[in-house]
């Protein structure tokens, strides 16, 4: 997925480096809040990674405008549910 992503961007993955995860937080500086509360790689995974319904944290309403007005098609194809 990393290579396809990338060479979507334009990009090359060095083929004589492996690829390097950033683990920690990629923000750094004082502008980004305390260390502590940044989101790493793990955390998002467990913030992100599946959400327990597909209405998740919207309420009734956006929820029902959310499906008569996005498209399920595109919906699909990106994967929501």
């Amino acid at each position: 997925t990393t290579q396809q992503i990338c060479e979507c961007a334009g990009g090359i993955l060095r083929p004589n480096e492996p690829f390097q995860y950033i683990v920690d937080s990629a923000k750094e500086g004082p502008g980004h809040g305390k260390q502590s509360e940044r989101t790493g790689m793990v955390k998002a995974w467990m913030k992100y990674g599946s959400t327990p319904s597909p209405q998740h944290d919207f309420n009734n309403l956006d929820y029902q405008m959310a499906q008569e007005y996005l498209s399920s098609e595109l919906m699909s194809e990106f994967q929501y549910p």
